[in-house]
């Protein structure tokens, strides 16, 4: 009885995350006979593609993966987790690979059971969660409203504070409600941060792509984020990020961005292992009794 009762659950997480998997190969697919890029264009583009700039991309994707590991340390520290530093942006790393299981908060999931047995209330977990997702949505969504309206820059300058007050101040009043203390500097200063990792997250993909119009691939990109982000059965948004960002950016090079925003994604999955690593370094080293950082 005991392996039947096993064996169900296993078969309907095996199947959920093979459909996520084939919802994002088929999206792939859909892309390429949309724009019509035949299999010589592809793979020329890809041959296209040399080593250095692969290793340049490779550069940014860790700084972006570093800098948004500190802004939930910061996050941690602002809702007053009982956890060192090292232990948030450790569980923040070691679970990064957890998005890519057949739920769209794997990794907020993830580092949950990771500071969860280090004294974190689920409350707390989930609040951050849902802190960092809507913060980094609100982001994506303002720099590709900011960069279709024509990237104005006095615009972006007058946003951006108002933009970084309301999210400080709104999640503050959330949390309260929720019950839990939170810091409103610290908040707005994690908002801050997990902006700051946009650039480099943007920068490894134009390093691959090497897009005509910066402007406008930039755009698609984060829209395509967006689209990845919410659609939560596509494990990490593969396949629909990179649909949503090819259709929009494409112009006459579609063998190029399709071929380069595929190869940035095994790339930023190469970085996240990278990252995995050093997250469960981070955390055996707290484990041994490692001072904290706060």
């Amino acid at each position: 009885m005991s392996n039947g009762g096993q064996a169900g659950p296993n078969r309907k997480t095996g199947l959920r995350l093979a459909i996520g998997y084939a919802i994002g190969i088929a999206s792939i697919a859909f892309v390429l006979r949309h724009l019509q890029v035949n299999a010589d264009e592809f793979l020329a583009a890809l041959s296209g593609i040399d080593l250095s700039r692969i290793l340049f991309s490779a550069a940014f994707f860790l700084i972006a993966i570093s800098v948004n590991a500190l802004a939930f340390a910061m996050t941690a520290k602002a809702a007053d987790m009982p956890c060192s530093a090292s232990d948030a942006y450790g569980a923040w790393l070691t679970s990064l690979l957890s998005k890519y299981i057949p739920i769209g908060i794997g990794h907020i999931a993830g580092r949950g059971m990771l500071l969860a047995a280090r004294g974190a209330s689920w409350r707390s977990v989930v609040a951050t969660g849902v802190f960092e997702q809507l913060v980094s949505l609100v982001w994506c969504l303002l720099i590709a409203g900011v960069l279709y309206a024509g990237g104005a820059p006095t615009w972006m300058v007058l946003i951006v504070p108002v933009v970084v007050i309301a999210i400080g101040g709104a999640s503050a009043f959330a949390f309260h409600q929720a019950g839990l203390q939170a810091s409103n500097r610290g908040l707005a200063l994690a908002s801050i941060l997990y902006a700051c990792a946009m650039l480099p997250y943007a920068a490894g993909y134009v390093a691959l792509v090497m897009p005509a119009d910066i402007h406008a691939f930039v755009a698609a990109l984060f829209a395509g984020t967006v689209a990845g982000v919410i659609t939560v059965v596509a494990p990490g948004g593969i396949g629909i990020r990179e649909t949503v960002a090819a259709t929009m950016a494409v112009g006459n090079d579609a063998g190029r961005v399709v071929a380069g925003l595929l190869v940035a994604r095994v790339v930023i999955l190469a970085t996240e292992v990278a990252g995995t690593v050093v997250g469960a370094f981070l955390l055996n080293r707290r484990s041994k009794g490692g001072d904290d950082v706060y």
